[in-house]
């Protein structure tokens, strides 16, 4: 009995496992959530928002915004994070944010994304506000404006108004390190 005919139809398994390992070992060395922004080395996007009012009183959203020029005028660098209340992974991260929030080497910003201000206000008292402005984009257009394919995503801008990295997804312990160091840079 000839063996040569049986082994012709195992060359194609044997080509289908090795294309397998290589793809395999391509995901895991390449981390999706280092997938690089197409803002980043350009000036930082412009923003015009409305602030979430943390009082009882609704008329302080319609008087305060944040403005790029808020940002701008930031002598360290900038940390914005789009985030939303409905968001499981944007609680996953929350504790690198508090974090953040306690460095003196940087201002961070929030974007509220694509939630309603109850919620929101709602998921800061339970979890905690690290961010020193909270800025509402109801309908997504900065996200937009961004580029951003979901929350969370985080952008940390230089003092000079230039996007110097993104994380898309929830901030990591590298991620963290990476941005502190990044803000004593400056």
């Amino acid at each position: 009995m000839n063996t040569a005919p049986r082994l012709f139809y195992l060359i194609p398994i044997g080509i289908f496992f090795v294309l397998s390992i290589i793809f395999v070992a391509a995901l895991m060395r390449d981390n999706p959530q280092r997938l690089v922004s197409p803002n980043v080395g350009k000036a930082a996007p412009e923003l015009d928002l409305p602030i979430l009012a943390f009082e009882e009183d609704p008329t302080q959203l319609a008087t305060q915004r944040l403005v790029s020029r808020i940002i701008a005028q930031s002598d360290r660098t900038v940390v914005i994070n789009f985030w939303a209340s409905w968001c499981t992974p944007c609680l996953a991260e929350h504790p690198h944010l508090m974090n953040l929030a306690a460095q003196e080497s940087l201002d961070l910003h929030g974007i509220n994304y694509k939630d309603t201000q109850e919620d929101a206000l709602q998921f800061l008292r339970r979890h905690g506000n690290p961010f020193s402005l909270v800025g509402v984009d109801e309908d997504g257009r900065a996200g937009i404006d961004w580029g951003i394919t979901g929350v969370p995503e985080t952008f940390v801008i230089s003092p000079e108004g230039r996007v110097l990295d993104h994380v898309g997804g929830p901030l990591t312990e590298d991620d963290y390190d990476r941005i502190i160091a990044l803000a004593r840079r400056r």
